[in-house]
């Protein structure tokens, strides 16, 4: 009878080191539940970003496309852009004035 008995606190002892383990990987490991959480947060950021650079993305795509195929919108990037004018154009460039506070 004291074998059996001596057999039974081995195994629930080593039970218990097992379920101790297992309660540490889970909770207080790096790649536990913080890791998971942690990685978690991480894809969301990416996925904002990804949503965010796919919708930038098609916006450019439209102005090039729209650059391509419409004259009126090369003249007008030029202008705006580049400052070109035409033949017999002046340019005219209004500068901001600074006011100067006295204290």
């Amino acid at each position: 009878m004291k074998g059996w008995f001596n057999a039974r606190i081995l195994f629930w002892g080593s039970a218990l080191v097992v379920f101790v383990f297992f309660f540490y990987g889970i909770f207080f490991s790096p790649t536990g539940i913080k890791g998971y959480l942690n990685k978690k947060s991480q894809l969301m950021i990416l996925n904002q970003h990804v949503e965010t650079t796919t919708k930038e993305n098609e916006k450019l795509y439209g102005s090039i496309k729209q650059f391509r195929s419409d004259p009126k919108c090369r003249v007008k990037v030029i202008r705006e852009k580049l400052g070109w004018v035409h033949e017999g154009e002046r340019r005219i460039t209004f500068v901001p004035q600074t006011i100067n506070q006295t204290p």
